[in-house]
């Protein structure tokens, strides 16, 4: 086998856990939008921000998923050990 046949799985784990990222990151940039927008204060008021922002993540991983026809999320690409750790200690 060539080499970057070898990587191509790892490959794409890391680009589908990079898409469930940004999936991540625009339900929490929804939720800070809705919690300024409404001005809401105190846990219940940004609870229901974090639950719509949620709402609005799990859409689009949805609508991702529909799109590529097949799900982001599966035990293929899930990391036991986070990829920042991996990183620290590959450093020392």
């Amino acid at each position: 086998m060539l080499r970057n046949e070898l990587s191509y799985p790892r490959a794409e784990a890391r680009r589908l856990r990079m898409l469930i990222s940004d999936i991540s990151m625009l339900g929490e940039r929804v939720s800070t939008e809705i919690t300024r927008n409404r001005d809401a204060r105190g846990f219940i008021e940004n609870r229901y921000a974090a639950k719509e922002g949620g709402e609005v993540a799990g859409s689009a991983r949805k609508d991702a998923e529909k799109r590529i026809g097949r799900t982001i999320i599966s035990g293929e690409n899930f990391l036991i050990e986070p990829e920042n750790k991996k990183k620290m200690i590959k450093e020392r």
